[in-house]
């Protein structure tokens, strides 16, 4: 075989493994196409503290001896597919499918989400802990459970909720952390004090059943978020 056959067929590989570097790499993104959204014929958060140890309550209320608050929606809820970006000053950013089926984003298509239609992207709610007696610290979620009312769509499995208290965030998926900082906050409190969190419901565009062609299998969804702290001793 010739020298120039044989780098003719060396270039030919790696040309068929950059493709193929590009397929898997473009198969992690799927969002939706321009103006359709995920639409959940009810939909509600509850977020539950300790119940032996900690206070919860929502952004408004008043203290109450409350382990466990409700956020319903009775109305469909309607949220366009984003994912978490660290650096965005709403913590999020979206884009556009190539095609309605397909799990590519459109080239160029990624920009950030604004304060002014992040209510098209996220379901936020505010959620305030502290201590029923005693000294603790190290809050930080426990748990995130995400469950469908009707049929699967698959869309269930693409839902995150973001936790952000002061500079810490931890973003989870029913299950399991996704990423974040070990804990919410590392101070210690008490009755006394007041710690404020901030939950952002959101459907992840990454993830592979995000795509034009299923929003219309979502049905109704609940959330539960579940808050822990470690008691400090003296």
């Amino acid at each position: 075989m010739s020298t120039k056959a044989l780098k003719s067929q060396l270039l030919a590989a790696v040309a068929m493994v950059l493709v193929a570097s590009i397929a898997l790499g473009s198969s992690t993104f799927a969002w939706f196409a321009a103006n359709n959204n995920v639409k959940a014929d009810m939909a509600s958060i509850s977020a539950t503290s300790d119940a032996a140890f900690l206070e919860i309550k929502k952004d408004g209320d008043s203290w109450s001896n409350l382990t466990t608050v409700e956020y319903t929606e009775a109305s469909a809820k309607e949220l366009l597919p984003a994912r978490f970006k660290a650096d965005s000053a709403t913590y999020f950013e979206t884009a556009f499918a190539s095609a309605p089926d397909a799990a590519t984003i459109k080239d160029g298509s990624a920009t950030d989400v604004t304060s002014a239609n992040l209510a098209k992207y996220v379901w936020k709610e505010t959620v305030h802990i502290r201590a029923q007696s005693g000294t603790f610290n190290n809050l930080t979620l426990s748990a995130l459970s995400i469950q469908k009312a009707n049929e699967d769509s698959g869309l269930i499995s693409a839902g995150r909720i973001l936790a952000v208290c002061g500079t810490a965030k931890q973003v989870w998926q029913s299950g399991s952390k996704v990423s974040g900082d070990t804990y919410l906050s590392t101070a210690n409190f008490t009755n006394a004090d007041d710690i404020v969190v901030d939950l952002y419901f959101y459907y992840d565009g990454d993830d592979a059943n995000v795509f034009t062609n299923n929003i219309t299998a979502l049905k109704a969804i609940k959330g539960s978020v579940t808050f822990t702290a470690d008691q400090v001793t003296v």
